[in-house]
């Protein structure tokens, strides 16, 4: 499972308070998501495999999380996987990517877009240089082609479709 999810209250985890507030509120709610990142390579060298996830914080900035828990399994023999535990207040979004390349072919993966509740709101799929919306609300379609120009993917895109996948 690539996710697993929980939510704690701030009154009972006082590492968390200590670290993440300064000001204790009992009655708000902070969500913890896990994510299994990876970086990993066939033997030949010919396929890879790279999951990422990144938080876009809702007083503004992106983060790459690039570190957690060593774990988990990756899809090929070279390379590492981790546990990623991320923790979320209001307005932030969470963004986890899903790239493959298979031999000479195009890149394909997924998107998935994440709000501060730990719900997914978005689901993009990327085939044949064309990132296509799966499910989801077309209004987070801007933190996919966000996350899309921090990562330098733009020369592997060739065309967007957000009209597609509305549920």
């Amino acid at each position: 499972m690539f996710l697993s999810l929980y939510t704690c209250t701030l009154g009972i985890s006082i590492t968390i308070i200590s670290r993440a507030f300064t000001a204790i509120d009992r009655s708000m709610e902070m969500t913890v998501l896990r994510f299994t990142v990876e970086a990993s390579k066939s033997r030949t060298g010919h396929h890879a495999e790279r999951r990422l996830v990144l938080v876009f914080r809702g007083k503004g900035g992106i983060e790459a999380v690039a570190s957690g828990d060593p774990g988990g399994s990756k899809t090929y023999s070279r390379g590492r996987s981790w546990t990623a535990s991320i923790e979320l207040g209001v307005g932030d979004v969470v963004v986890y990517v899903r790239l493959n390349r298979r031999g000479k072919a195009f890149i394909t993966g997924w998107f998935e877009v994440y709000d501060h509740n730990g719900r997914m709101v978005f689901k993009a799929v990327l085939r044949r240089r064309k990132v296509r919306a799966s499910m989801g609300d077309p209004s987070y379609a801007r933190y996919v082609e966000d996350t899309i120009e921090y990562l330098g993917l733009g020369r592997y895109v060739r065309r967007y479709n957000w009209a597609t996948g509305r549920s």
